[in-house]
């Protein structure tokens, strides 16, 4: 993964001084060029690892989709119907989902890894 992301950004970066050459920069590869690589590795994570690894949970991983980065515990269980709790620990279990608890309430994020991917903005659903 981070000789992919790293390959990427180097791509990029080398784009960017094609593009404008009489520019001069102190960096090998800039921050926009790690951000650019980072989300192709997310896009590609995407397709190469959920799509084609994990089919069986697609159609759940799919209702992330376009959504935001968080969720409370209650939400995502609106969102996941009535095996909520199974699909949530299968979901945790591969890493499309993290847990994180304030004050006895848990909430679930989606790792940065995959919000490019499945195209979740910053914020929480309730």
């Amino acid at each position: 993964d981070v000789i992919f992301l790293l390959t990427r950004a180097r791509q990029q970066q080398q784009d960017e001084y094609d593009a404008d050459q009489t520019g001069t920069t102190d960096w090998v590869i800039g921050a926009n060029a790690i951000q650019y690589g980072l989300a192709e590795l997310s896009r590609s994570k995407k397709e190469n690892l959920l799509r084609a690894e994990f089919p069986h949970f697609w159609r759940h991983i799919e209702k992330l989709l376009k959504g935001k980065s968080e969720y409370s515990e209650r939400a995502l269980r609106d969102l996941l119907g009535k095996d909520a709790d199974r699909i949530v620990g299968d979901l945790l279990g591969i890493g499309v989902l993290s847990q994180k608890s304030v004050h006895g309430a848990r909430y679930y994020r989606i790792p940065f890894l995959y919000r490019e991917g499945l195209e979740v903005t910053q914020g929480r659903f309730d």
